[in-house]
């Protein structure tokens, strides 16, 4: 009853990957190689993700040499698909357990996540990586540090899950539990294992 269960937002309350979404998409429509434009992206995305670097900036460092307007830019990186058999479950757990969300997270997605009523009343705690200036690709330890402090809580009654495998080290280094996130039924029967039901 005393476990906090952590859920990443991108791939595990999504139904998939953020940027690997946009690139796929925008490539398509735009005619312009895939990997080139996701390999422009995440080179600015650690500045991105830790609130260094506006929606704007990100825009035109990531679309140079492309057609890719700022309008269909941000409407790309704010649009996402609830992973709802995911929704379902945190609501279930949310009556026997504390839940947080631990998102490496942007200004354009956390203005769309804010204005959608699914998502409300579902986390106790929240830490999205531009807000706390922290994340878990460019600081490992230290966002979940902060989450720790905030929510006080000893790291060994915690669960993170992640659909990054590298995301889990950091965690699981530090003492708490955690999941690799592969499907909804995968993670039901993996909480089972660590008594949560």
């Amino acid at each position: 009853m005393n476990k906090t269960i952590i859920f990443d937002f991108a791939g595990v309350i999504t139904t998939t990957a953020l940027f690997s979404r946009v690139a796929t998409t925008l490539a398509k429509k735009k005619e312009i190689d895939r990997e080139f434009f996701l390999n422009q992206m995440r080179d600015h995305e650690k500045q991105y993700l830790i609130g260094k670097m506006s929606t704007k900036e990100f825009w035109k460092k990531s679309c140079e040499n492309t057609t890719i307007s700022y309008e269909e830019f941000q409407k790309e990186i704010s649009y996402y698909e609830i992973n709802f058999k995911i929704l379902s479950l945190i609501k279930k757990l949310k009556n026997k357990y504390e839940i947080a969300i631990l998102s490496d997270n942007y200004e354009a997605l956390y203005d769309t996540i804010k204005k959608d009523k699914r998502m409300e009343n579902l986390f106790q705690h929240s830490f999205y990586s531009h807000l706390v200036q922290a994340s878990k690709m460019n600081d490992e330890e230290k966002i979940f540090k902060l989450a720790l402090k905030e929510m006080q809580k000893q790291p060994e009654n915690c669960i993170f899950i992640d659909d990054k495998e590298k995301n889990l080290i950091a965690p699981k280094k530090m003492g708490m539990q955690t999941i690799h996130f592969k499907s909804a039924e995968q993670l039901e029967k993996e909480l089972e294992k660590l008594e949560v039901y």
